[in-house]
This record gives C-alpha cells, sequence and structure tokens, in this order.
C-alpha cells in the first residue's frame, strides 16, 4: 500500500518489486520455510542491486552473488529469534495446538547451523532483541549496534473524538499474542463496570481463522459475546479511530521486543 507508506514515512519511490510465485507466495508466510522458498527470487533481486537491508535476516546471506560485498548486506532484526516459546499457552482449540506443533516440527526438521548468520553485520531493533540474538544465534554483543523504527508521527494519533467505555486490543491475530488472555483480563476487570466493550483489531494470518473462533467461544463462555468485536485487517483510518475513542489499551503478549502499539495507544492518550 504505497499510499499508507507515502502517509507513515513522506513520499518514497520504488522502481521494482520482486515476487515469488503464487504458490510460494502462500506457503512463504512461515519465516524459515518461507526463507528457503524465496531463495531464487533473492538471488534475482540481489544480482539487480548493490545494498541488501535484510529484515530479521537468516537463511539468504547464504546466497549472496558471488561478487556481492558482504558489507554491503546487512540485517535489520525487528522480532524476537524464537517466537514460538509461548505460541502453545492458554491455546485449548486441538486444531489451533496441533497446527502450531507440526510448524513447531517442521521448523526443527529443516533448520541447519548455516541457517544463522554469520560473517555480517546485525542491528538489533532493542536491548531485548539483541540478548535473543546473543542467546539464539551465539553472536558477539559487541558487534550490535542499535537501529530503531522509524520515527512514529505521533500528531497523527491525537485524539479527536470523545472516549467512550471501550478497552482494545492492537496486534496480529494469532496464538502467540495472547488475546485469549487479553479477553480474560477484560472479562474480569469490568465486573463492577459492564459497560464496557473490547474492540480487537489485528491482521489477518494462516492461523488466524482457528484461533479466531476459539475467542468467540471463549468470549459465550464467559459472557461477554455481546461486548467483544473483532476486525481483522483494519485500515489505518480505522486503528486511529479506534485507539483515539478508547480507553485502555490491553497488552498480553510475552516475550517481544520493542511494540509500536502502546507507542501508538500513548499518543492516543
Amino acid at each position: 500500500d504505497l499510499n499508507k507508506i507515502a502517509e507513515l514515512y513522506g513520499p518514497i519511490e520504488i522502481k521494482k518489486f520482486f515476487y515469488p510465485s503464487k504458490t510460494r507466495t502462500f506457503l512463504s508466510r512461515d519465516d524459515l520455510l518461507g526463507r528457503k522458498l524465496i531463495v531464487p527470487t533473492f538471488k534475482r533481486m540481489a544480482r539487480e542491486v548493490d545494498f541488501i537491508i535484510d529484515l530479521d535476516g537468516g537463511v539468504l546471506h547464504n546466497h549472496l552473488p558471488k561478487k556481492f560485498s558482504k558489507e554491503n548486506y546487512i540485517i535489520w532484526r525487528l522480532s524476537c529469534i524464537n517466537p514460538e516459546t509461548y505460541k502453545t499457552q492458554g491455546v485449548k482449540d486441538p486444531k489451533v495446538l496441533a497446527k502450531i506443533i507440526i510448524k513447531q516440527t517442521l521448523k526443527k526438521m529443516i533448520r541447519h547451523r548455516k541457517d544463522i548468520p554469520r560473517g555480517v553485520k546485525i542491528y538489533p531493533l532493542d536491548e531485548w532483541t539483541q540478548r535473543e540474538i546473543v542467546q539464539f544465534w551465539h553472536t558477539n554483543k559487541s558487534d550490535m549496534p542499535f537501529c530503531l523504527y522509524p520515527e512514529i508521527k505521533v500528531h497523527e494519533f491525537e485524539p479527536k473524538h470523545k472516549r467512550k467505555k471501550q478497552m482494545v486490543v492492537l496486534g496480529r491475530i494469532a496464538p502467540n499474542k495472547s488475546i485469549h488472555e487479553s479477553i480474560q483480563i477484560f472479562h474480569a476487570g469490568t465486573l463492577n463496570d459492564p459497560a464496557y466493550k473490547l474492540v480487537i483489531l489485528g491482521g489477518v494470518t494462516p492461523d488466524s481463522h482457528l484461533y479466531i473462533k476459539q475467542l468467540e467461544d471463549l468470549s459465550r463462555e464467559l459472557g461477554v459475546e455481546k461486548k467483544v468485536s473483532i476486525i481483522g485487517d483494519p485500515s489505518f483510518k480505522k486503528i486511529k479511530e479506534v485507539l483515539a475513542e478508547s480507553e485502555v489499551l490491553i497488552d498480553s503478549q510475552r516475550g517481544v521486543s520493542l511494540t509500536m502499539t502502546a507507542i501508538e495507544a500513548m499518543a492516543s492518550g
């Protein structure tokens, strides 16, 4: 969405996109398997550029063109190294649980030591991410300067509406975000003030449809199904609108680095 990019960060010229086939794109949604599948596409791109910023890193550093200088390839690590850590916690739906366990098993089977970046510059997002890189990639801490997110234009989130008795969860709708715990927190925290409602906003992934069913079942079990609404793949306009009219942000996920969600919520008052 180039218009959204321009709205957030200013105009940018993108000369060319490189996409895998539709089948590879569908299968590439998983990080490790996805990186192995997009190697041919990465090679095509690498032959046409002279500098590469790899978001997160892994696998692709082994497939640079022979004459490509490793000094011109850097990794900007934005997410946790071991995101599976908390994924099964509190997941009750057997289909969701089975899917997570199968993915974890496949990752263990296809993971190889050479997939871990070596001999390239790594810039972690923050100190928490740096600790994970040291722990799981066995990299020297002193070799990793931080590189923060681009600025968040907080004025975009300034509240322009009257507040409602409303709480919000903002983040990808996936088990490792612990949204089921957020619903439990909402239920327990509003027993004495039942006028509150909860809006869950987030991107939809291949795991989401089963997880959303679990969230709906939990809401019915707790008797708050009429107070909880789920909005998948919301527009940026919708995110700003909901944050501006809500009073409380609930974030239950654990094992995460710096999250823009909290910053955006604070900017919304």
